[in-house]
């Protein structure tokens, strides 16, 4: 039997992953897709749909995180470092939300 699926705020941890991995390979598709070559345009097409992806998935990340650092005992060094954490994630969020619409 597969385990139990973990509440929203429980699946921060599997969701994070998803856009670290997608938006660190997509400049590779895009650069391979501006160069000259038979299948640029199959590269380009490729780096969107990673862009696409990872951006999809960085909002449903920053989604599962805010609902995750509700649960957190709150000291000022956590909070300090959940405070960057947020700050982090939400400007990625938006640049490669403005990079894949662009």
């Amino acid at each position: 039997m597969l385990p139990p699926i973990p509440s929203w705020d429980g699946l921060h941890p599997l969701i994070v992953h998803f856009p670290i991995a997608l938006l660190l390979a997509a400049p590779l598709f895009v650069i391979l897709g501006m160069l000259p070559g038979r299948h640029a345009r199959a590269f380009s097409i490729a780096g969107l749909v990673l862009m696409a992806l990872g951006t999809a998935a960085a909002f449903v990340a920053v989604s599962t995180g805010e609902a995750a650092g509700e649960l957190v005992v709150r000291t000022p060094e956590i909070s300090a470092a959940l405070e960057r954490h947020e700050e982090l994630a939400e400007t990625t969020r938006t640049l490669f939300a403005a990079l894949t619409i662009i």
